[in-house]
Formats: structure tokens, sequence, C-alpha cells
């Protein structure tokens, strides 16, 4: 699902439209997966941001990806992982924190 939401947004930028096809977006699923618009841009941002936090600590970047890109809940994220949803929530909270400073 993360590279299909940055492929849009890469085709979203260079302002490409299929031929005589209906327009469809993602922003419709992804506004009602999140509690807030999704820009563009903040999805590019997230993805380099993802990409420096797997170098320090791969899990966490796809607990990110999985609420991110995919809305799954933490006891779903757990299941997927094979790990308990405490440590779901712990590894989401440091990579949260670590995803804010590097946004900033």
């Amino acid at each position: 699902m993360r590279r299909v939401l940055l492929d849009h947004g890469r085709g979203h930028r260079r302002q490409k439209r299929g031929g005589g096809e209906a327009h469809v977006t993602l922003h419709t699923w992804l506004n009602a997966v999140h509690d807030r618009p999704i820009e563009v841009e903040d999805a590019l941002a997230l993805d380099e941001v993802l990409t420096r936090l797997a170098a320090v600590d791969e899990r966490q970047a796809t607990i990110v990806e999985m609420r991110y890109f995919g809305g799954l809940t933490e006891l779903e994220m757990a299941a997927a992982l094979g790990v308990t949803d405490r440590t779901v929530r712990r590894d989401w909270e440091q990579a949260r924190l670590f995803l804010a400073e590097a946004l900033r």
C-alpha cells in the first residue's frame, strides 16, 4: 500500500492525468482512514523519514507503515508481527517521537 500511495503522490506532483478514463484518487480513502486529510507532500516526506527509521529499527518502521498506510489497529499489527499489543504501543510511541523530530 505504501508504494501505491507514493506512486499516486508522485503522479499527482507531475500533474499527469489518464486519457478518457474516470479520475479516481486515493484521497477519499486516506481521509476516511485518518482523522485529518492527508496531503500528498505529507506522505512523500513520511516515506523519506520511514527509510531512515527502517535503518534504525525495522519493526518500528513496519508499525508506522501498517498504521499510517494500512489503517491497522494495534491488535491487528500485534497479530501480524507476532508480538504483544503492548510491544506495538511501545514501538509506536518510540517511532512517533523519531518521526516528530525528523519531520520538524
